[in-house]
C-alpha cells in the first residue's frame, strides 16, 4: 500500500485554464472547461481516482482533510471505521472521496446562490467529466431546513461496523455547528488534536452487544490514528480538530445564507406559502447572530490541531493594513479571534441580493459598534467588535460603502 507521503509524488498532473476570479461557480466553470478540452484532470490511481487533481483544480487544500467513518453518503458500502471517507474544503466547495469509491463527490455554492452537487466517476477515461448529482443528494441534504438544502456535519451514535444508530424517524441527522456544545459533537468522525478537558464523541463506536453508549474517554485528545486504521493510503494522516471545527462553523453560516437566499427568491412546493417579510427578518437576525458568534459554544480548554491547517487557513484570506484578518484563530476561549465570520467573504454571501446584504451590514454595524445593547450581544468584547468592524471596512468594499452611509454625520 502506498504511504500518504509517497502518494503525493505520484499524483497525475492537472492542467487548467487561468482561473477566472469572476466565475460565479468554479465547479461549473471547470466542468465546461473539461467538456471543451480546455482543462484536463489526471487520475492518481485506483484508490482515489481523480480526487487529487480535483483538489488542485478547485484550490481545495489537502490540509483541510477530515475523516468520517459513519455510513452516511452515496457510497455507504465503502465507508467504515477502517476506511473512513475523506473530506476536503475551502470557503465555498467541499470535495469528498472514499478508498476505491465509484465517484468523487463535490458540493459547492452554485451560481444561483443555492447548494449544488456534482460527481466525477473514478474509473479511468480519456476525458473525465463532472456530472450534476443534485436530485440524488437532496434526499438527505434537503432535510437541513424547509427552505433550502444544506451541508451536514452530524453527530451519531455509531455501531461497530460504522452504521449510525437512528433513534428518531422525524430527524435523521443531529446536525452540529458552532453553537453545539462540544459533548454533543462528532459521533462518527475521527478527530485528531489536543483539547484538554473538553469532551466530544469522536473516534469511538458502540461495542457489539452494548446496551449503553460508547465510552467516549478513549476518543479524547487523540493525536495519532494509526492504531485505529491504516492511515497510509490517505493524502494526510490526520482528521484535524481545528479543520473540523472550521468546517462545522462554515456549514452553520452557509446553511443560513442559503436559507435566506431561498426565502427571497425561490417558492416552496405547490400549496406551501412563500416566505413572509417576518420569515426573512427572522433569518437575517439569526444569520447576524451566527456571524458574530453570539451563541457560539465557548471553549473551556485550549484547542490545538496536529496538521498544517491552522497556518494555511489563516494565510488564505484578506488582511487589513495592520495585518489582521477574520480568519485568525483564537482557540483558547472561542474558535476565531475576532467576532465576525470569514464566511462574509464567501461566494454564497456575495450572491445575496444587494438589498439583503445592506440589511445584514446595517445590523452588523449596530452590533459591532455597540449600538445594539441587547443581552444576546453583551458577551462580545468591545475591543474585538471594533477590530472586526475595522477589518471588514478595510477588506470588503461594499460593506465600507454601507458603513460610510450609516455613520455619516447628518447635514446641518
Amino acid at each position: 500500500m502506498v504511504g500518504f507521503v509517497a502518494l503525493l509524488t505520484l499524483f497525475a498532473p492537472v492542467t487548467r485554464a487561468q482561473p477566472d476570479a469572476s466565475c460565479p461557480d468554479p465547479v461549473q466553470c471547470l466542468r465546461q472547461q473539461l467538456q471543451s478540452g480546455e482543462a484536463q484532470l489526471g487520475r492518481a490511481d485506483a484508490v482515489w481516482g481523480y480526487l487529487p487533481s480535483l483538489l488542485k483544480a478547485l484550490d481545495v487544500p489537502v490540509e483541510s482533510q477530515v475523516l468520517v467513518f459513519s455510513k452516511t453518503s452515496l457510497q455507504v458500502d465503502e465507508i467504515g471505521p477502517k476506511t473512513p471517507r475523506a473530506i476536503y474544503f475551502n470557503d465555498d466547495t467541499v470535495v469528498a472521496g472514499v478508498q476505491g469509491g465509484r465517484i468523487t463527490e463535490i458540493l459547492t455554492s452554485g451560481a444561483d446562490g443555492q447548494i449544488a452537487f456534482y460527481s466525477v466517476e473514478a474509473a479511468p477515461t480519456a476525458r473525465p467529466q463532472i456530472d450534476p448529482e443534485s436530485s440524488t443528494c437532496m434526499g438527505c441534504h434537503g432535510s437541513v431546513n424547509r427552505w433550502a438544502g444544506g451541508m451536514i456535519v452530524a453527530n451519531f451514535t455509531i455501531l461497530d461496523d460504522g452504521a449510525p444508530l437512528i433513534m428518531r424517524v422525524d430527524r435523521l441527522f443531529d446536525i452540529t455547528d458552532s453553537t453545539t456544545p462540544f459533548d454533543q459533537r462528532w459521533g462518527g468522525w475521527y478527530v485528531t488534536g489536543k483539547h484538554g478537558a473538553l469532551r466530544h464523541n469522536g473516534n469511538v463506536r458502540l461495542p457489539p452487544g452494548s446496551l449503553e453508549g460508547p465510552d467516549t474517554t478513549d476518543g479524547l485528545n487523540v493525536t495519532d490514528l494509526s492504531s485505529r486504521f491504516d492511515v497510509t493510503p490517505y493524502l494526510a494522516p490526520t482528521s484535524d480538530i481545528v479543520a473540523l471545527m472550521t468546517l462545522e462553523h462554515q456549514l452553520g453560516a452557509t446553511n443560513r445564507i442559503w436559507k435566506l437566499q431561498a426565502q427571497q427568491h425561490y417558492p416552496l412546493a405547490d400549496g406551501v406559502k412563500p416566505a413572509t417579510a417576518a420569515d426573512i427578518d427572522e433569518s437575517i437576525e439569526d444569520l447576524v447572530a451566527y456571524l458574530v458568534g453570539a451563541r457560539e459554544a465557548p471553549l473551556s480548554s485550549a484547542v490545538t490541531g496536529v496538521s498544517g491547517f491552522t497556518k494555511t487557513f489563516e494565510a488564505r484570506g484578506p488582511r487589513d493594513g495592520r495585518g489582521r484578518g477574520l480568519r485568525d484563530f483564537d482557540l483558547r476561549t472561542r474558535l476565531f479571534r475576532y467576532p465576525l465570520s470569514y464566511t462574509i467573504y464567501s461566494r454564497a454571501f456575495d450572491r445575496l441580493s444587494p438589498a439583503l446584504r445592506q440589511r445584514i451590514y446595517a445590523r452588523l454595524v449596530e452590533v459591532l459598534s455597540g449600538a445594539d445593547k441587547s443581552a444576546l450581544y453583551a458577551g462580545l468584547p468591545l475591543e474585538g467588535r471594533r477590530a472586526a468592524l475595522e477589518i471588514l471596512n478595510a477588506t470588503k468594499p461594499d460593506f465600507r460603502a454601507v458603513q460610510m452611509r450609516l455613520t455619516a454625520s447628518p447635514a446641518p
